[in-house]
């Protein structure tokens, strides 16, 4: 039994001691997790670019991931993720609508057809530019094969 209240004053002495730095230390881990986790995604970001760099006027499947207002997120089968911006949309007949963040091939706001583009949609892109400085991808987009959602 006595090891047992040597182990509670041990416990005692240990929380007396790191108490005032606690709050301080685990704020510091947490700001060093986030640091690393946005370090590890700009790592496999460089490297899907550096993959994808000499590979432009390439033609892949792609999902449309996400619509926005700059244009519409793409993500290939090998995980590498762009862009089609807003120009080339506009361009080709597509307007954003914001209360859907869908864009909708008419610009007369009518129903939903088989062209619009939406999250799970699939879409064939060209691989337009690789930006290693910003690890970025831009796509044009070639055709729609279908407007069901996976």
């Amino acid at each position: 039994m006595n090891g047992d209240k040597d182990f509670k004053k041990h416990v005692k002495a240990v929380n007396t001691h790191f108490s005032p730095i606690l709050d301080s230390v685990a704020e510091n881990v947490s700001a060093m997790e986030r640091r690393g986790e946005i370090l590890e995604r700009d790592v496999a970001d460089l490297f899907k670019a550096k993959y994808m760099k000499g590979c432009e006027g390439e033609v892949y499947d792609a999902v449309v991931s996400s619509v926005t207002h700059w244009g519409i997120y793409v993500t290939l089968e090998n995980t590498v993720d762009g862009l089609i911006n807003e120009f080339e949309l506009g361009a080709a007949g597509y307007e954003f609508n914001e209360d859907k963040y869908e864009s909708i091939t008419s610009r007369k706001g009518r129903k939903k057809s088989k062209q619009d583009l939406y999250p799970g949609v699939k879409v064939t892109v060209r691989l337009k530019q690789v930006d290693l400085a910003t690890m970025k991808m831009a796509f044009t987009l070639v055709d729609q094969k279908s407007s069901r959602p996976l």
